[in-house]
């Protein structure tokens, strides 16, 4: 195996599928300084398998910061894959590395960006979608991203320097791809130093030498970081395979037909024999150690061209067409390989017939047209074999079917009741049709009939004649003498059917009367007590009826007795508290000398008795000598 351009280009499980995949680096870490090599890992789509990988020493003469090759793979395969870059430090540490989903369907030249920006950002972070899990200038991105497809990149960092900055003094911000680069400038640092990504340190190339070391990496790592380089990186006396570091990693052993170096536990590089196979029987094939291609010379072994009948097969150049003598003195049968004798059927025998099978396959019920089969045992000859084949014959046949029932027998639905005798009159008829499936004439064809049925309602409650009504009674039912409202009955009498018959149903009716009760009806023991109204009231010592029904007490009078025989309302000290309760012409009587009461004026002038006069209708004042007073009757003074 060879080395070329610093490059080691592993082959995994590619398919021949004839696609190149070409890897370009850009950082702003400073190679052979933070990084001294590349890793190209290159997997299958679920990262199950590795399809190729390449491992790039870097050195300062490189110029990763504009974009340095790192890789070119070759029988690619098409559709979903991923690539892992990975920059290694002298430690043999992962320095910075970005995983970048591709889907191939021609050859590809993809550009993979690690800045320093990245460094201590994990992915997905908290927030971002769970599928970002790729790190571009500083901001979590779809891991489809690079500068080929910067429409999974998201926004862009900036589009001038001037949106860039620098996290240490000596270094230089540069907007690249729509990413803020730093390009790190020794210039800007004393002499014996450079400027790193933590700001200007002592340079290790100087550190190095002041310690004496010149054959492994800064600061001696602690063990090989690449196999194949002629190094001894960790200082420890042992180079590439020589050094236990290396056991199982990659190197060349220089030979041309060995495929997929490594490092083994002897110490040396060991690859595995390229196998050369052209799948041409009659060629033998081996790989060339000067070129690493497979060559083939013909040869004159035993082979097979597929067919027997052409006897035993030899190579002859480079292909199957040498032949001994046939197999078969004959007929040969390729398909069988085997040798025949027979030429056609007439030479295995005659025909035969079986009996006639019974009649069947009617299309329903009613079909009266069949058929019937009988076997026919045909001889054959196929490859000189003599065989028979068996067949079917078929014939028509028939049957008679009439009044065979072809299906159920379905009935209407009832008709309505009716057929009463009269109003009352619960039994009645109803009839349907019944239609029954049977066969005529190979066909099914409905027959109907009628059912005829009993059948009832209920007629009880249901009028039959017209109702009459009695004489109303007397009036009665009365609360008390003063009551004018009360009820009176009559027998009303209707005609119903009952069990199928009509009756007569009598029943009260009940209705209200009155009577008329003039105010002043004595009603109770006395001549003051009497009727106002509905109610019977008595009208001595009483504030809401003082003597009389139209005399009510109010404003703080009271109903007191006059002295004289009547009652009055007592205690007034002016014309107005008395008119209010009788009429205009009341008068409060013998307010110079209290108690003072309200008194009736009959009109006119003399001592008399007059209806009403503001005590009521019904009602008499009683205009006498001394007080006046009102009174439910008339009478003299």
């Amino acid at each position: 195996m060879v080395t070329g351009l610093a490059i080691a280009l592993l082959a995994g499980c590619a398919s021949n599928s004839g696609l190149e995949l070409s890897v370009d680096v850009r950082t702003d870490l400073v190679p052979g300084r933070n990084f001294i090599g590349v890793r190209v890992e290159h997997f299958n789509a679920d990262r199950s398998r590795t399809l190729n990988r390449a491992d790039a020493i870097a050195t300062l003469s490189q110029d990763y910061f504009e974009g340095y090759r790192v890789a070119d793979f070759e029988d690619v395969p098409g559709g979903p894959q991923l690539l892992l870059v990975s920059l290694i430090s002298p430690d043999g540490d992962v320095v910075a590395s970005r995983l970048t989903s591709l889907d191939l369907n021609s050859s590809y030249a993809v550009t993979v960006v690690l800045t320093a920006s990245c460094s201590g950002i994990e992915c997905p972070g908290e927030g971002d979608d769970p599928t970002y899990s790729a790190c571009h200038g500083g901001q979590c991105v779809d891991p489809r991203c690079s500068v080929e497809e910067p429409e999974f990149c998201g926004p862009q960092n900036c589009t001038t320097d001037d949106e860039c900055s620098s996290p240490v003094p000596c270094g230089v911000p540069i907007c690249r791809v729509g990413v803020c680069f730093v390009r790190l400038d020794d210039s800007a640092c004393l002499d014996g130093e450079v400027c790193d990504v933590e700001g200007c340190i002592p340079d290790p190339a100087v550190v190095m030498m002041d310690a004496g070391m010149d054959d492994g990496g800064p600061d001696c790592p602690a063990s090989e970081t690449l196999c194949s380089d002629g190094r001894d990186d960790d200082c420890d006396g042992l180079t590439d395979c020589e050094d236990p570091d290396c056991e199982s990693e990659s190197c060349d052993d220089g030979n041309l037909c060995t495929t997929a170096d490594a490092c083994g536990d002897a110490g040396t590089c060991v690859g595995t024999p390229v196998v050369c196979d052209d799948e041409n029987a009659c060629t033998d094939d081996a790989c060339d150690p000067e070129t690493g291609g497979c060559e083939s010379v013909n040869n004159t072994a035993s082979c097979d061209d597929g067919l027997w009948c052409n006897g035993a097969d030899s190579c002859a150049g480079g292909a199957c067409t040498e032949h001994s003598d046939p197999p078969c003195p004959t007929f040969c049968n390729e398909t069988s390989m085997a040798c025949e004798a027979c030429r056609g059927p007439d030479d295995c025998g005659t025909v035969t017939f079986g009996g006639w099978g019974s009649c069947g396959g009617y299309a329903d019920s009613c079909d009266e047209t069949g058929t019937q089969s009988r076997t026919v045992t045909t001889p054959t000859c196929t490859a000189g074999m003599c065989g028979t084949v068996v067949t079917m014959e078929s014939q028509g046949c028939m049957r008679d079917t009439d009044g065979v029932t072809c299906g159920s027998t379905t009935m209407g639905g009832w008709s309505g009741c009716s057929g009463y005798t009269s109003t009352c009159d619960e039994t009645g008829n109803r009839t349907r049709t019944i239609t029954m499936r049977q066969c005529a004439a190979g066909s099914c064809a409905n027959m109907d009939s009628v059912e005829n049925g009993s059948c009832g309602r209920d007629t009880d409650g249901t009028s039959c004649g017209t109702t009459t009504y009695g004489a109303w009674g007397s009036c009665g039912g009365y609360s008390n003498a003063c009551d004018e409202t009360g009820s009176r009955s009559r027998t009303c009498t209707a005609r119903s059917c009952v069990a199928g018959s009509c009756a007569s149903q009598n029943t009260t009716q009940n209705g209200s009367c009155g009577r008329t009760v003039n105010d002043g009806t004595v009603c109770g023991g006395s001549a003051w007590q009497v009727c106002c109204g509905p109610s019977c009231v008595d009208t001595r010592n009483n504030n809401a009826a003082c003597g009389s029904c139209g005399q009510a007490c109010a404003g703080g009078l009271t109903c007191a007795a006059t002295g004289n025989g009547g009652y009055g309302c007592r205690s007034c000290t002016a014309n107005s508290q008395c008119t209010g309760s009788l009429d205009s012409d009341a008068t409060c009587w013998n307010v110079a000398a209290p108690p003072a009461y309200c008194q009736c004026q009959c009109p006119g002038a003399g001592h008399q008795i007059c209806a009403d006069a503001g005590c009521g209708p019904g009602m008499y004042c009683h205009d006498c000598s001394g007080h006046n007073w009102c009174a439910p009757f008339p009478g003299s003074c």
